[in-house]
């Protein structure tokens, strides 16, 4: 009984016929190049500006109060009436207040002051390397890039080189007294 397969026999393919396909790859790849510089050309010449694409939902965004109804929904702005602005100002209100207990219970955890030992040990380390290199005193690390760079850091940030770090309260248990 033969238990071979398919897969243990090389496949020789002749020189001739390994460089007719690498021609008609080659060939293939060239095509869909100049397809993509075609489509391009064909999006700039006809596509929508991005700037006039933006200004709906920039002026949706903004929803000038001075404009009629009739010119706003021909402008393609639609504004809630008052009573529904005001429901959504309320759940934007409620949204924003769950994110903020949201990142105050994300404080305690441990995982997070593990986290901002890490940070406070990459500002130490810029610190170090800017006073190495006797660095500018307008210059901060950026640890948003990777890599990270030293850059100027603008008038009103300057005073403030590490992001805020608000610290939990501690909660105090009320006192119960023994008999």
């Amino acid at each position: 009984m033969n238990h071979s397969n398919y897969l243990h026999k090389r496949i020789r393919i002749p020189a001739a016929t390994r460089e007719a396909h690498d021609r008609a790859f080659l060939r293939t790849l060239i095509i869909l190049g100049i397809i993509c510089l075609l489509a391009i050309a064909y999006d700039r010449a006809f596509g929508q500006d991005k700037s006039e694409a933006d200004k709906p939902a920039q002026a949706t965004a903004q929803a000038p109060a001075s404009v009629s109804p009739s010119a706003a929904v021909a402008k393609g702005i639609y504004a809630p009436t008052a009573d529904q602005a005001k429901d959504l100002r309320l759940a934007q209100l409620e949204a924003i207040n769950a994110q903020t207990n949201w990142n105050a219970a994300a404080m305690r955890l441990p995982e997070y002051q593990t986290f901002q030992s890490a940070v406070n040990a990459i500002y130490a380390v810029c610190a170090k390397i800017k006073s190495d290199n006797k660095l500018p005193a307008d210059v901060g690390c950026n640890i948003n890039v990777n890599p990270i760079t030293f850059e100027k850091i603008p008038a009103q940030t300057q005073v403030q080189t590490q992001p805020a770090t608000p610290t939990p309260t501690p909660t105090k248990k009320p006192e119960t007294k023994k008999p």
